[in-house]
């Protein structure tokens, strides 16, 4: 009889722990579908922004790149990959092209370095820093109408401060805007965006360890041994950042390219949205200028590949 009530009590011993383990197991399943339901209802908002602002309106411009589409005039035709076509086989598309990669290699060429520079000077001033990094970081805040209204002023060929000056030289005058339009633009562009990059190299300056600066003093390494091979290699990051971020809002520029010079003269200054602005909307060219938007998207891929890379480094690294 004993025996017999001991063998219950194991069994009943057995089916709580089954039944505790199945409750555990279905604790722990309502814990994670709740864990999902609650990362899916956060990034709904991004999501929704991003399919609105980002998928559809790329889905819109595939669309309308492979019709033959005005913009203001009744009817259209589809053409496949018409458009694409005629594009390779272009004149000013490929013009369009060139400038804007010599505008990208000008303000990008130009400005690292001396972003690099300027940060490298002010990092060592003790005095005045706030006021130095405010007079160079105000271009920065300056619009880029008004910025490219006060260079066009600037670059007058007879009345304007730099004929001026350049007729107390004694040198012959320029028609900045006619015989150097394209360096013309990447001088305005430099002043206009080199103050945000020198306060970026500050903050990756500011962020860089001590010690290692200090050993390399102990070891007797001067100043500029020790920019060299201390601090530059350790500013890599920041200045992959600077070349991709440089390099993409470049690519796109066109608010002081149509403001300074309108594409002029005879389209030297015509970068690619601006190509692409002029066939959409003084053409009204509207499959054309999508098939441009997505050349110079397919243009801007590896630097966003590059750029998500570098943030994802960056992210494990932390």
């Amino acid at each position: 009889m004993k025996s017999a009530w001991a063998a219950g009590a194991g069994e009943r011993r057995s089916a709580q722990a089954d039944l505790g383990g199945a409750l555990a197991g279905n604790l722990a399943a309502l814990m994670l579908r709740e864990k999902h339901l609650a990362v899916a209802v956060g990034l709904a908002p991004a999501g929704l922004v991003g399919l609105i602002f980002v998928v559809i309106p790329l889905a819109i411009s595939l669309y309308v790149s492979l019709w033959e589409w005005p913009l203001l005039r009744p009817g259209r035709e589809f053409l496949g990959l018409g458009n694409y076509a005629r594009l390779l086989q272009t004149p000013d598309f490929w013009r369009a092209l060139r400038v804007t990669l010599l505008y990208a290699a000008g303000v990008v060429g130009l400005g690292t370095p001396l972003a690099l520079l300027l940060a490298l000077a002010l990092h060592q001033v003790r005095r005045g820093q706030a006021l130095y990094r405010t007079a160079i970081f105000l271009p920065v805040a300056i619009t880029t109408v008004v910025a490219a209204i006060f260079w066009r002023w600037l670059y007058q060929p007879y009345a304007g401060p730099l004929a001026l000056l350049w007729q107390v030289l004694g040198w012959r005058p320029i028609a900045w805007l006619n015989d150097v339009a394209l360096p013309a633009l990447i001088l305005m562009a430099l002043w206009k965006q080199t103050g945000y990059y020198v306060l970026v190299y500050l903050a990756g300056l500011t962020a860089l360890p001590a010690e290692v600066h200090e050993a390399a003093r102990l070891d007797g390494a001067g100043w500029l041994a020790e920019t060299w091979y201390v601090t530059l290699p350790l500013l890599r990051p920041i200045t992959a950042f600077v070349l991709i971020t440089g390099s993409i809002f470049a690519l796109e520029s066109f608010g002081p390219v149509y403001v300074l010079t309108g594409g002029g003269p005879a389209g030297a200054t015509t970068t690619l949205v601006l190509y692409l602005y002029e066939r959409a909307f003084a053409f009204s060219e509207l499959g054309y200028a999508a098939a441009l938007g997505w050349a110079l998207f397919v243009l801007l891929i590896p630097l966003i590949w590059l750029q998500f890379r570098l943030w994802g480094r960056a992210e494990v690294a932390a």
